[in-house]
């Protein structure tokens, strides 16, 4: 078996320490993203990792965490190495939702999950996305919702075997 077993591996709030780590997870992320890009129109790791997109993305979802009472939970190993993380924010009501919702509910969002290669298949994902549910009931939202990319059938997969299902679809023409 490769890899760490699951229960050696804690979920605990994000730390200013984790930036740089982090930072790094954020460019393998894009690049993973890129890879099942069909269109061939997402950045690949050399170029944004010149650029310092994964600090930059990383600064973003910080504040966007602070604006709309978010979470940001990391996995980590008994050796202190990240190896997963997801964060969830909260969606507040506004008037139009009030307005077409039969019964308008406070919507949790998962704006983000990572697990690392070394530790896809072990149920890391699904746990990390427990947390971040359970975070986002704490705050009386009524049900959690996420964007995920279309070409990326494994993610979708994945979040369609613990319950969650196609709700909009985006739609694109190139021009």
């Amino acid at each position: 078996m490769f890899g760490m077993a699951i229960k050696q591996i804690r979920i605990r709030k994000f730390k200013e320490s984790d930036s740089a780590m982090l930072a790094h997870m954020f460019e393998d992320f894009q690049d993973s993203i890129a890879s099942t890009d069909d269109l061939h129109e997402l950045a690949r790791k050399v170029k944004v990792a010149r650029s310092g997109y994964g600090m930059i993305y990383l600064k973003n979802k910080l504040m966007e965490i602070r604006r709309n009472r978010g979470i940001f939970y990391v996995a980590e190993t008994s050796e202190e190495k990240i190896v997963g993380f997801v964060i969830a924010v909260v969606r507040e009501l506004t008037k139009i939702d009030r307005i077409e919702q039969k019964r308008p509910m406070i919507t949790g969002e998962i704006t983000e999950l990572y697990v690392d290669k070394s530790q896809r298949g072990r149920g890391l994902g699904k746990k990390l996305m427990k947390e971040a549910e359970a975070f986002l009931r704490s705050k009386r939202c009524g049900y959690a919702r996420l964007w995920v990319f279309e070409p990326n059938r494994r993610a979708r997969d994945f979040y369609r075997r613990i319950g969650y299902r196609d709700r909009n679809i985006l739609m694109r023409k190139q021009l």
